[in-house]
């Protein structure tokens, strides 16, 4: 019989200032620019009581995959994510018109994929101050992209 382990909630405050003493910043928003995350992002993991695995394995001294992987991601994380393919492939989607063309774009397309991502991330929190009425993430990435690809100033 196999006992389970419960997991242990998150030293997020210890966590916090010991990221800010290896990067050498002072401030949560400092660090999460470090870290290319939206504003908010620290103020979410303080909040959730946990932080995203990838940055802690920053402290561990195991490398640091800043690959967007999904199952590691926040809700938060994920949409921007989604939000990021959205608007990649309205912008270049009918540039790739084959799978030779996909393949010798892939290293361009993916910096593009980073730079879009970064900005969703961006976009949630100053969507935020706009729409203060919009809560959850969710809420967020549907007023975004209804208002980027369907709304009444989307041209095409």
């Amino acid at each position: 019989m196999f006992a389970m382990r419960k997991s242990m909630p998150d030293d997020v405050d210890a966590i916090v200032s010991d990221l800010k003493k290896q990067f050498g910043v002072q401030s949560d928003q400092d660090l999460a620019r470090h870290l290319h995350l939206g504003r908010s992002t620290i103020s979410s993991w303080k909040a959730r009581g946990a932080v995203p695995a990838r940055y802690k394995r920053i402290l561990s001294g195991e490398p640091a995959s800043f690959a967007l992987e999904p199952k590691e991601m926040t809700e938060e994380e994920g949409l921007a994510l989604s939000l990021a393919i959205m608007r990649l492939m309205k912008s270049h989607g009918s540039v790739i018109s084959d799978q030779r063309t996909f393949i010798v774009s892939a290293p361009h397309l993916w910096n593009l994929l980073l730079q879009e991502y970064h900005k969703a991330l961006e976009d949630f929190t100053v969507q935020t101050k706009d729409h203060g009425s919009f809560h959850g993430w969710v809420n967020k990435f549907n007023v975004l992209a209804y208002d980027e690809f369907f709304g009444a100033s989307h041209q095409d």
